[in-house]
């Protein structure tokens, strides 16, 4: 059974639904997969439920750390995502039915943050040699939030090259940033501009009361050269 959100857990009938299931002793026999951008933890009794049944996958959608999480996945707020993530890495050692991964969407706002929401995640989990944890997800649309709107692709590709180097890097993390590298060296036709970034992320900007400049310095640093300021 699959669940996706936003946050699924906060519906008050998922607690219903988890609790009907184990009431009929048939949670041994189900597999969950469930995603959550870990704007919330549940209660005691909704986790002791969901470690009933007979796995468990948590898909925590983190797509960066700090402010580019607050940036990126506003009114999302980091402290209660990072704490939250910790809990299920938490739970996932206690019982042995969770399995908890992150699975990062890759959008022009965090596409050259990776390596940090990475060191975070396995800092985290104290991740393995074989401990698959990490998904990647690539947002096509809409086109004008396009990883492939990153201008000067080569120097991202390089600085995720180098950082594959580390001995100290999983195997599997390894594999994973070859996948993204590769996607990263196969550009897309992307039918916006990064003109149509910027204005889409000023237009927010007086909605929610951020600044794209303050926040994500580096990024508007990299795309200023290519955009009219004054639109």
């Amino acid at each position: 059974i699959k669940f996706t959100g936003g946050e699924p857990m906060i519906h008050p009938n998922f607690a219903k639904f988890i609790e009907r299931i184990v009431k009929l002793e048939t949670a041994k026999n189900i597999k969950l997969e469930i995603f959550t951008n870990c704007s919330y933890f549940p209660s005691a009794k909704i986790t002791k439920h969901l470690s009933e049944f007979k796995q468990v996958n948590l898909c925590l959608s983190i797509d960066g750390i700090g402010i580019v999480n607050d940036y990126a996945r506003y009114p999302s707020v980091w402290s209660k995502v990072n704490e939250s993530a910790k809990r299920w890495v938490d739970l996932e050692k206690e019982y042995n039915n969770f399995i908890v991964q992150i699975a990062p969407t890759i959008t022009m706002y965090n596409v050259m943050y990776m390596d940090l929401l990475i060191d975070w995640w396995y800092d985290v989990k104290n991740c393995q040699d074989e401990d698959y944890s990490i998904i990647f997800n690539f947002a096509d649309q809409p086109a004008y939030l396009n990883k492939f709107l990153f201008p000067g692709t080569d120097g991202l590709i390089n600085k995720y090259i180098n950082y594959t180097t580390n001995e100290k890097m999983p195997a599997d993390l390894k594999q994973n940033m070859s996948r993204f590298i590769t996607r990263l060296k196969s550009p897309e036709k992307v039918n916006s501009t990064l003109q149509e970034f910027y204005d889409y992320s000023k237009a927010l900007d007086k909605i929610r009361r951020q600044n794209f400049e303050e926040d994500l310095p580096e990024l508007f640093e990299i795309i200023k050269p290519h955009i009219n300021l004054a639109t």
